[in-house]
């Protein structure tokens, strides 16, 4: 995709959380490494995590650290079955493709149906071994 592709789809996902026509449930997810998300390099921290359903084919991810006051937004390009493991756990997850000490997003599973995990894209990781880390995310209720 072009930058211009990116650029487009960025503004379009962040016109529809504004719109405030999305609904989603608001996960928290405490993430110990950096790690890339939608062109974005993302500090460790805890975060908030939104998959936003615009009622149309559209999701978005929005990322936001309280803390740090970093925020991505990302529109998956896929979605997929998650591995029995994590399915079996029955608990939301984000996933992170990490080659040495580079992370990206990879998936976000919200814990309810086995078709569900939002697959983003990922930079290839070069000629280093990769590895996925899953993180174990909780609802941000009473946050």
């Amino acid at each position: 995709m072009t930058n211009f592709t990116n650029r487009l789809m960025v503004a379009a996902a962040t016109l529809v959380v504004a719109a405030g026509v999305a609904s989603a449930e608001t996960l928290k997810a405490d993430i110990p490494f950096a790690f890339r998300v939608g062109g974005a390099t993302m500090s460790p921290g805890t975060y908030q995590v939104k998959v936003a359903n615009s009622g149309t084919a559209t999701s978005v991810l929005s990322l936001y650290s309280a803390d740090t006051r970093q925020s991505a937004i990302a529109v998956p390009i896929a979605t997929h079955d998650v591995s029995s493991a994590v399915a079996n756990a029955n608990r939301p997850v984000i996933a992170f493709e990490c080659a040495g000490n580079r992370c990206s997003l990879q998936y976000v599973w919200d814990g309810k149906d086995r078709r569900s995990a939002y697959r983003f894209a990922t930079p290839k990781p070069g000629d280093e071994p990769s590895r996925i880390a899953v993180i174990e995310m909780h609802s941000a209720k009473g946050d």
